[in-house]
């Protein structure tokens, strides 16, 4: 697959979230910082598997994303600093376009420099 153009993944999410292009990184996160969720976060995946062709099976959307119902209380819980979804990066959304398909990301072990893959379980 392709290397995708990251600033063509970073105008969906700005078009989606409301928020300027300039102000997305790739350490920006789509729920946690943007606040994009259910329909939203759907139509970004579709659009995203669209324009690129990747898949996302085995992605669990309720693992990243909050459904229109619950998004209202989710977003109340955010701002008080507690979160209960993954975290889904432009960088990990990127790396997931360019393989193809759908990938967990790692996730970095408080304290030291290593990761573990998260879907596999093991550093």
């Amino acid at each position: 697959m392709a290397k995708p153009d990251i600033d063509v993944l970073r105008d969906m999410l700005a078009a989606l979230s409301g928020y300027d292009v300039q102000s997305i990184t790739i350490n920006t996160r789509v729920y946690q910082d943007l606040g994009i969720s259910g329909d939203d976060a759907s139509e970004l995946l579709e659009k995203i598997h669209l324009q690129f062709g990747t898949s996302f099976d085995g992605f669990r959307f309720v693992d990243y994303f909050p459904n229109e119902t619950e998004a209202l209380w989710l977003h109340w819980f955010r701002w008080l600093g507690l979160n209960s979804k993954k975290e889904l990066t432009l960088l990990h959304l990127a790396s997931v376009v360019e393989s193809g398909r759908w990938s967990e990301p790692s996730v970095l072990i408080p304290g030291t420099q290593y990761r573990i893959d998260a879907a596999a379980g093991r550093a």
